[in-house]
């Protein structure tokens, strides 16, 4: 999921994008490779030093990074157009986050 949302102690406020994946699965655990976006006609890696990549989710666990808003050109489609590679080579596509608090943690 993807929701617009800004660091509360960066002084900048700066928007950015976040980007939550959380493992639903009861029983599945998995590992997210890789993240990126398609804005326009380029893809983008998405690379945060405080959230590496690879990162093994088990069983009902969250992990969520982010990136700001200025790197993006294609801000009307965002919300769907980040992509979450796992270990198993299945590309998973986001949707937007309607229901993220206004303010809150990021998960790791």
């Amino acid at each position: 999921m993807v929701h617009e949302a800004f660091i509360v102690n960066d002084s900048t406020r700066q928007p950015q994008y976040f980007v939550k994946v959380i493992n639903n699965s009861p029983n599945t655990v998995f590992t997210i490779t890789h993240v990126w976006m398609q804005d326009g006609a380029e893809e983008k890696d998405i690379l945060n030093h405080q959230t590496p990549l690879p990162h093994k989710l088990e069983k009902t666990d969250v992990w969520e990074t982010w990136f700001p808003k200025a790197m993006i050109v294609d801000q009307q489609n965002i919300f769907n157009n980040v992509h979450v590679i796992l270990s198993n080579g299945r590309d998973v596509r986001s949707i937007r986050n309607t229901t993220v608090r206004p303010v809150g943690f990021i998960g790791r």
